[in-house]
């Protein structure tokens, strides 16, 4: 039997875990100088890789789906998926 969840639960349930992963980032990535906050190139690689890490890992906390990234199919889809590859993301 499915586990019923509040929209509103839902929404704590994300709000949380995206909280806690931005504190996470910003402490072990993010040079702050003046009003400006600075993340070097590799930072923001693995901002991207770890957003959708996270966006999964929320997914599935909150909603039990399961996120699958579907490229299509075709030459400019096998390129797009090894284009990320290639940068080290982990689809």
């Amino acid at each position: 039997m499915n586990e019923f969840k509040s929209p509103i639960g839902v929404v704590g349930c994300y709000l949380e875990n995206v909280g806690e992963f931005l504190q996470e980032f910003e402490e072990n990535n993010v040079t702050t100088d003046g009003k400006v906050d600075k993340i070097t190139i590799a930072a923001a690689l693995t901002l991207m890789q770890e957003s959708l890490n996270k966006y999964k890992e929320s997914k599935l906390e909150c909603e039990g789906k399961e996120v699958v990234i579907d490229f299509g199919d075709g030459p400019i889809a096998t390129l797009l998926e090894g284009l990320f590859k290639s940068l080290g993301f982990e689809l």
